[in-house]
């Protein structure tokens, strides 16, 4: 009897294939991840050679510096001069001199009425009120056209001589320039007849020694 040799087919267990296919798939997908993930990390910040930050904040404070107002005082090698402002002494009983140092420009009439309004060195009064603004000096034919803001008229404090004062501390100041005889007083760009009912500004103005 002979003994039937034929192999018989062999059976595979679905179930390992399955697990074989299952590792390789999360082998691939691990590596993907880790792949992704050292793509994805963010760089270490750079440092700045030039240090752009502290340098933008330096020029910021010194800009801020820079534009700080301050005292206009003459620029090295600019010319000056010696004039004579008038002011009211420490009592109110007349109008002293003040002996500053001012750029000798074409422009001198505009800075000494601007050195007024600023005001004198104690012991001495200002005689212009508070919030006065000059508007703008014109000289011609001998004659200074000094036009003021309307606080000049709004914030004056009254009375027949703090009238006389404010007036003639700029006339008597301005009459000390060679080029210019009389004073007329403007305010806005308009003449005005008197400022608080006590003294006639309505024409040009004289110089008044009586004051001093």
């Amino acid at each position: 009897m002979k003994t039937d040799k034929r192999k018989l087919p062999i059976e595979r267990d679905p179930g390992r294939s399955v697990t074989f296919k299952g590792l390789a798939c999360m082998f691939i997908i691990l590596s993907l991840a880790l792949m992704l993930l050292g793509c994805d990390q963010p760089e270490a910040p750079r440092e700045d050679s030039g240090k752009s930050g502290s340098s933008g904040a330096a020029a910021s404070t010194a800009s801020v510096k820079n534009g700080a107002e301050a005292p206009v005082e003459p620029s090295a090698g600019e010319t000056t001069a010696s004039f004579t402002l008038y002011f009211s002494d420490a009592g109110g009983l007349k109008l002293v001199g003040e002996v500053r140092a001012l750029p000798d420009t074409t422009s001198v009439p505009t800075a000494l009425v601007q050195a007024l309004i600023d005001g004198p060195t104690a012991p001495n009064q200002p005689t212009l009120p508070t919030g006065t603004r000059l508007l703008g000096v014109a000289v011609e034919k001998g004659i200074a056209a000094v036009d003021l803001s309307q606080e000049f008229v709004d914030n004056h404090p009254g009375g027949s001589s703090a009238e006389r004062f404010s007036v003639y501390s700029i006339v008597n100041t301005l009459t000390e320039l060679p080029e210019i005889d009389q004073v007329t007083i403007l305010v806005n760009g308009d003449s005005i007849e008197t400022i608080g009912g006590h003294l006639d500004v309505s024409g040009p103005l004289d110089r008044d020694g009586g004051l001093l």
